[in-house]
């Protein structure tokens, strides 16, 4: 599932719960991805949006099987308040 998300925009690491991505808030890396897709996409025709959605992907489906992949992330913080 988050292979498939990361096709759209990068949204896998907001399901698998990931704070930072590339050192980034994940909702700006979101953004931020959203304005790449466009340029790239007008600019190569589509071909480097392809591109870097496949590399999203697979790096998404990596992660959720447990692998590094090659983008660096972050997890958010367990919540300490609920310990006794």
């Amino acid at each position: 599932m988050a292979g498939v998300l990361n096709l759209l925009f990068g949204l896998g690491y907001v399901y698998l719960g990931y704070a930072k991505v590339m050192r980034l808030q994940v909702a700006v890396f979101v953004l931020l991805m959203i304005m790449v897709y466009l340029l790239a996409g007008v600019a190569t025709e589509g071909l480097a949006s392809l591109a870097i959605g496949i590399l999203l992907a697979i790096d998404g489906y990596q992660k959720a099987s447990g692998l590094n992949g090659y983008i660096s992330v972050e997890r958010q913080a367990a919540d300490s308040s609920n310990q006794t």
